[in-house]
């Protein structure tokens, strides 16, 4: 016997293009229905990450399918990580320069045109907020991925600065976190905000429960991408400057 849940979904009609949301809703709730159709209990002992990411999480990835932001996985550099850790490198007519860093890999990168506004983290294991895997991948990785995203956001329109932010999803085991990152005032101080972990549906008995605040919770992670990048978008035109040497900055007219 199918799962109510599942059966429920099958019977709702979603355009692929105008109703994409409600489509992704439904195709998720599916998905996730046809892991328990084996087993009553969802058991991951044996998953590596990558089972993880394409199995159980799959449904966060998916929801990135339209035309603006765009998922890319398998290990992805982040173009902006990279830049913040080579800084401090210089011409090499001046001093020897060191070799090219490449920034820390991602899971998931979340990308819109030249833009990078989120990434994805998972773990294989259900971890507790002492475990090394937590510290190196939640607590250190993610929040300096998302600040050297944001500051080559607020670069591009830094009048926006206390408006952007930089958003992540972290998932460890069979649980999910949104992980933000902004600048709430001022210039210089970032803050990161975590929320509570919320758990996949261990068995058909929680479902409703707790599948659909996954669902809820990858939607409003988006939505702040697409807020952020309608910010982004908006920024004002910078009038051409030109300097040469240490002579006085010239300002073009247009």
């Amino acid at each position: 016997m199918l799962p109510l849940f599942y059966e429920f979904a099958e019977d709702v009609k979603a355009h692929p293009v105008n109703e994409f949301d409600k489509k992704w809703t439904k195709e998720s709730i599916k998905s996730a229905c046809e892991l328990f159709f084996e087993y009553e209990e969802l058991a991951i002992y044996d998953y590596s990450e990558a089972d993880l990411l394409h199995t159980v999480w799959e449904f966060v990835y998916k929801l990135y399918k339209r035309k603006s932001i765009k998922a890319k996985l398998g290990e992805r550099v982040g173009k902006a990580v990279s830049s913040g850790k080579k800084a401090g490198r210089s011409i090499e007519a001046i001093e020897r320069r060191p070799r090219k860093i490449m920034g820390a890999k991602l899971d998931v990168l979340f990308k819109a045109g030249i833009y990078e506004l989120g990434s994805c983290e998972v773990g294989k294991d259900n971890v507790e907020e002492t475990d090394d895997k937590y510290i190196n991948d939640g607590l250190l990785k993610l929040p300096k991925t998302l600040r050297d995203m944001l500051a080559v956001q607020v670069r591009s329109n830094s009048s926006k600065i206390n408006g952007l932010v930089t958003v992540a999803y972290l998932m460890t085991g069979l649980n999910m976190e949104l992980v933000i990152m902004d600048v709430p005032k001022g210039k210089y101080v970032t803050r990161v905000t975590v929320t509570e972990k919320f758990p996949f549906p261990g068995s058909m008995t929680s479902f409703s429960a707790d599948f659909l605040s996954l669902l809820e919770l990858a939607w409003k992670g988006r939505e702040m991408m697409r807020k952020n990048l309608d910010m982004l978008n908006q920024r004002k035109r910078k009038a051409p400057v030109l300097v040469a040497g240490d002579e006085e900055s010239i300002t073009i007219s247009p």
